[in-house]
């Protein structure tokens, strides 16, 4: 697993969220979806990704120590199919990038620059 903190930059609400990507995201995905890798089932590729763009806003919250928590259905209201087509490939390569194997030559990298303006970039552990 490559738990090192990423963030990705995605506007919601009017807002823009530098979103990060770590250890505490992957716990909450799983205790909504059990098996991690379940996650990437095309059958519900949608709800998947509403589910950790949901974990991701919960993650950001809790380091602001805020006391909001957005679920999965909330998001899907908020963001669109143009949404879903702007971020998907960042949230999911993330996604990827955590799972996989450290080292794994096959592991997916999010996008640099993306001309879709979801750009990514590592984050430094703060702890």
């Amino acid at each position: 697993m490559n738990i090192q903190p990423q963030t990705i930059i995605l506007e919601l609400d009017g807002q823009t969220h530098s979103l990060i990507f770590n250890f505490n995201v992957l716990a909450e995905l799983q205790t909504q979806c059990g098996e991690l890798r379940g996650v990437m089932r095309t059958d519900s590729i949608m709800r998947n990704f509403t589910r950790i763009v949901a974990a991701m806003l919960n993650e950001e919250a809790n380091i602001a120590g805020l006391d909001v928590r957005y679920t999965d259905k909330e998001i899907g209201r908020k963001l669109g199919w143009k949404d879903f087509q702007r971020y998907k490939d960042d949230v999911f390569a993330l996604f990827i990038a955590a799972i996989s194997d450290e080292g794994d030559e096959d592991a997916v990298q999010p996008a640099e620059g993306s001309e879709k303006n979801a750009q990514t970039s590592e984050a430094a552990a703060t702890d």
